[in-house]
Formats: structure tokens, C-alpha cells, sequence
């Protein structure tokens, strides 16, 4: 009896064992899956790549179908903007800086000294994140050649030996596009283009195939190392598409007026959008207002620190508006002052002045080709139509200041400054203060904005909601 208890209980510790031991295997089998204390960053950078020139904004001439099936499924930033130029756009980015709150350093020694502001760089380093870098952003050399592949494979290696239990921030830069160089395009993209009867625009076509193609690998790197469970995905243009040497060589802009180098919308507003699976809302497009200084302290909040710590940035952080479709934060933008160029956007009105006259963009197809081209698939709202303004005031903002209601006229057919005199005044008031300086702010939410010279803020509010009101519009908020 002694000799049978025993073997019981040999039995039943044999049995506790081996599943302790399974659920460990079981358990070492999750933990193989490492997750940060934070999300890691991926952010994609283009340079003067055309609003146009990607098919979920509804363009079928130049199909890009793994970049749409991110947008799609992410949140695409309908209202976007930049800088008019390069420089000023890398300047806002890394600092969270207007151009004119920003001081380049003219010497080595100033480089180097501790009154250089803080950058985005190191407020990731004060979160403990892994920090690379590929690719540069190259405003000065526009001859860069067009190759993806070597940027993809850099950014393979780093993907494949980080360790995930560390932060990353991964920024991948892709070389400008342009259709210099033909032989950078490979014979099998520009096949692909042969609907296209202009041939540079065939090359730039192939380019942006070949860039679709890699950012596509990209994608399944990210997933196949698992970090995409777990990241955070930014795609954003540095600038406006840029100007060309002829019309069918270059990005397409359409439907907005101007280029790069302009402060129109065609100049500033750029192509953008964010894929997580933390988004709470995804597969939408928002019409939160968001400049290129947002991105400083909405990428600190990601990364676990305080947006409001961020010191001296003309960003605000719009994670929210992003993550659960909220009101954005900003309610106004600063599209640059280059002399007596100048052009600002408070709620859904903008004021420009100085600038020359531009005609409305077309885009660069031949007559009856839309017809014979696959529309690609587009989630609601992604795409732009201009409403048809028959008795619409032209805009000369080099003779007089012009006013438009960019959210429902975004391509700035019909100027409205005669008819709305208190609100060009309201505009010049609030372009005045930036011209003066006086309108820096390190934190600028909502009521606090409102106790900078409240009396007169409050009283452009006032102007502009009593303006969209003549014009039906609800969008603006009390």
C-alpha cells in the first residue's frame, strides 16, 4: 500500500511538472514577442512630391497602391500645411519653430552652445529612445539620384538588429523626386506609365511607382519583425510640389494654385497621413487644422512626455484630434512672411498678400485620358473638388489683399474680400502680430491663446463667426 501511495504521488508531481514546464515554454513563447514601455516612430519624409500625385487624393494617371492601402486604413491629414520652402520646412519640423521664432546659428561656435533650442532629436533622447536616421534631407543638391532600394535596405538592417524591448525612432528619408535622370527608372515602371504620352512625365510617373513599390517592402519589413504591432507610421511631404522647367515634368498640384516657393495652397499644403493600430479611428480623413511645427510635441506626447514641457514652440499637440477625431487645437496658420509676401489662415478664412498672380491648376494629362484610366479606390472626403463659382472675384494679391474661405473653397477661385471688409481687417490684424513678433507662444491651447490681448482677439472671433454665418457656415467654433 505504501509502495502504490508512493508511485501516486511520483505520478502527480510528474504531471505538475510538466505543466509548469509547458507553461513556461508557453509563456518564453510570448514574452519572444518584446513590447516597448513606448510605441515605436516610424516617419517617412518626400520631398516636393505634388498633391496630386498619389491615388487616394483620386488621381488614376499614377496608381500607388500599397501607399494607399496605409492611407486608407490610417488617417489621412486633409488639411496639412508646410513651409513654402524646404529650409524653413526642415527648420519647423526639427524645432517646432516658425522660420521667423528661429534663429540659425551663423558660427560654429553658436552651433554648439547651449542656447541652441532643443530639438526633436532630443526630447526623443529624454525618453530613453534608439534614435536612427536614414537618408538625408537635402534642400541645396536637387541632382540627388532617385535610388529607394538603398534607403530600404539601410532601413532594413536597422530594423532587423534593433532590439524591441528599446524605443525606436526610425526617420527615412527619401531623395526629391524628379525626371532628370531617365535612367533611374527601370524599363518595367515605365511599362507600367505607358498610358502616359508626355515623357518626362512617364519618368516622374516611374519614379513615384518605384517609390510606391518600396515603401510597400518597408510595410512588410515592419511586419515581419513585428515592430508594426507596436509603431506608430508618419508619411509627410516636406513641401508643396515643387516648380518645374515644364509643365508636364513635374508634381502635380492640382486642384490647388501655386507651387512651391508660394504661398498659395498649391505652395504649403502638403500630402500627409498616420497608420497605428492604436488609433481609436481609423480609415477616416481629418479636417483638423495641423502645421509642420505640430509634430515636435505631438511625437513627445507619443513618445510618454509632457507636450506642455515642450518650451518655446509655435506646435501644438494634436494627437487627439488625429486619434479620436477632436476639434483640433489650432485655429490658425502662419503660411510665411518673405517681404511683402505674406499669407495667414485663421479658422477657415486666409488672407494673402504680395504675392503674384497664378493661374488654377490643371492637371498634366492629355485630352481624354481620364476617361480611359481605372478610378482608384478612395476612402470619403480624400478627394478635393473645387465648387464652380460663375460670378467669382479674380484675386491679384500683388495689387490688394484677397480673402478666401479655403475649407470650401480650396483651390481660392473666389475672392471674398470685397464683401467681407471686417474680416480682411480682423486677418491683417492677426498677420500684423507675426510681423511684429508679438504672437510667440510656448503654450498655446485654446484659452490661453484667448488672454494674449483678449479684448482684440476676441473681437476677430467675433468678426469671423459673425462672417461665416452670411456665408452658412457652421464650422467654426464658439
Amino acid at each position: 500500500m505504501m509502495i502504490s501511495g508512493c508511485k501516486t504521488c511520483i505520478q502527480m508531481r510528474t504531471l505538475v511538472f510538466t505543466l509548469i514546464c509547458l507553461i513556461n515554454f508557453c509563456l518564453g513563447d510570448f514574452q519572444d514577442v518584446k513590447k516597448p514601455p513606448h510605441p515605436h516612430i516610424i516617419f517617412v519624409t518626400l520631398r516636393d512630391m505634388g498633391w496630386d500625385d498619389v491615388s487616394f487624393h483620386g488621381n488614376p494617371e499614377i496608381p500607388t497602391p500599397n501607399i494607399d492601402r496605409i492611407a486608407n486604413h490610417g488617417v489621412i491629414l486633409q488639411q496639412y500645411y508646410t513651409t513654402p520652402y524646404c529650409e524653413d520646412s526642415v527648420t519647423a519640423f526639427k524645432t517646432g519653430k516658425l522660420p521667423i521664432h528661429y534663429r540659425r546659428p551663423k558660427t560654429a561656435e553658436e552651433y554648439n552652445s547651449r542656447s541652441q533650442p532643443y530639438d526633436l532629436w532630443n526630447y526623443l533622447d529624454i525618453q530613453s529612445y534608439v534614435i536612427r536616421e536614414i537618408g538625408n534631407i537635402d534642400c541645396e543638391d536637387t541632382n540627388v539620384p532617385f535610388y529607394p532600394w538603398e534607403v530600404i535596405q539601410k532601413a532594413e538592417d536597422v530594423l532587423k538588429q534593433h532590439d524591441q524591448i528599446y524605443p525606436l525612432y526610425l526617420q527615412v528619408n527619401f531623395p526629391q523626386l524628379h525626371a532628370d535622370y531617365p535612367e533611374q527608372v527601370p524599363e518595367e515602371y515605365r511599362d507600367r506609365a505607358k498610358n502616359i504620352p508626355f515623357e518626362a512625365r512617364k519618368i516622374y510617373a516611374g519614379m513615384i511607382m518605384q517609390l510606391d513599390r518600396a515603401v510597400g517592402h518597408l510595410i512588410r519589413i515592419l511586419y515581419d519583425t513585428g515592430i508594426l504591432h507596436n509603431a506608430i507610421l508618419f508619411f509627410t511631404t516636406i513641401t508643396g510640389g515643387t516648380k518645374g522647367n515644364n509643365f508636364y515634368t513635374w508634381p502635380s498640384t492640382y486642384p490647388f494654385r501655386g507651387s512651391n516657393g508660394t504661398v498659395w495652397e498649391g505652395g504649403t499644403r502638403a500630402i500627409g497621413f498616420v497608420y497605428s493600430n492604436r488609433i481609436q479611428r481609423r480609415g477616416r480623413v481629418s479636417y483638423g487644422l495641423m502645421h509642420i511645427t505640430d509634430w515636435l510635441p505631438t511625437i513627445f506626447r507619443l513618445a510618454g512626455g509632457n507636450p506642455e514641457h515642450v518650451v518655446e514652440t509655435d506646435g501644438m499637440d494634436i494627437w487627439d484630434s488625429i486619434n479620436s477625431d477632436d476639434y483640433s487645437p489650432r485655429m490658425e496658420i502662419l503660411y510665411g512672411i518673405y517681404g511683402n509676401i505674406s499669407a495667414v489662415r485663421v479658422g477657415d478664412f486666409k488672407l494673402i498678400q504680395g504675392e503674384s498672380y497664378v493661374p488654377f491648376s490643371q492637371r498634366p494629362m492629355a485630352k481624354g485620358e481620364m476617361k480611359n484610366l481605372v478610378r482608384p479606390y478612395t476612402i470619403w472626403d480624400s478627394e478635393l473638388e473645387c465648387a464652380n463659382y460663375p460670378d467669382a472675384i479674380g484675386c491679384w494679391p500683388d495689387i490688394a489683399p484677397c480673402l478666401f474661405n479655403v475649407r470650401f473653397d480650396p483651390c481660392e477661385n473666389n475672392n471674398v474680400a470685397y464683401f467681407m471688409p471686417q474680416t480682411v481687417e480682423a486677418l491683417a490684424y492677426s498677420l500684423k502680430k507675426y510681423q511684429d513678433g508679438d504672437i510667440y507662444r510656448s503654450r498655446r491651447d485654446v484659452s490661453e491663446q484667448l488672454e494674449v490681448d483678449s479684448e482684440k482677439y476676441r473681437e476677430i472671433l467675433k468678426r469671423l463667426r459673425r462672417s461665416a454665418e452670411e456665408l452658412n457656415v457652421k464650422d467654426i467654433r464658439k
